[in-house]
Formats: structure tokens, C-alpha cells, sequence
């Protein structure tokens, strides 16, 4: 689960990650594509990038960037990008 841009829960489904440490441009993260989805939100289903950026260049950190690229909303949310300083995160 995470929360949207207004602080609803939505479901995280995610389905391919992206390990951009060698170089997917400048800089170096992770990146875990996803779709989100909320039935109780009219309902909202949109597709998203999660981006993990490794302070160290290993597999664990803290802070999160979301963006949503698109979804199918009554709400319309485009383009949006939601920041989770405070998330601590692992990959194994």
C-alpha cells in the first residue's frame, strides 16, 4: 500500500524493476514500475515509477519519489510526482 497524492490508500502491483546503478543516465537508483490501484476511488487505476536512490550506490536507502505517468481516474491525476522522505527501503 501506499498513499496517493491526497493521502488515500492505493495498492502497490508492481511488476519490473530497474536496477540503473551502472548508468541508465546521471545519477544512480533503482526503479520499480507499477500499477496502483484504489476501487474506492471512482475507481482509479494508474501506472507509476517508483524511484529508489541509493545514498551509497548499494541496495538500501531511505526516501522515495513516486510518479504517477498516467492513469484512468475520474480525478484525471497526470503527471504527478509524490515524495516519501521518511521510507526506508531494502532490496535483496
Amino acid at each position: 500500500m501506499i498513499a496517493g497524492p491526497a493521502g488515500q490508500l492505493r495498492t502497490v502491483l508492481p511488476f519490473e524493476l530497474i536496477d540503473c546503478r551502472t548508468g541508465c543516465a546521471a545519477g544512480q537508483w533503482f526503479e520499480l514500475h507499477a500499477l496502483f490501484w484504489d476501487p474506492g476511488a471512482g475507481p482509479f487505476l494508474g501506472y507509476g515509477i517508483m524511484y529508489f536512490r541509493p545514498p551509497d550506490g548499494g541496495k538500501s536507502g531511505r526516501g522515495v519519489t513516486v510518479g504517477y505517468q498516467f492513469s484512468l481516474s475520474p480525478a484525471g491525476e497526470r503527471s504527478i510526482m509524490s515524495t516519501y522522505p521518511d521510507a526506508t527501503w531494502s532490496f535483496d
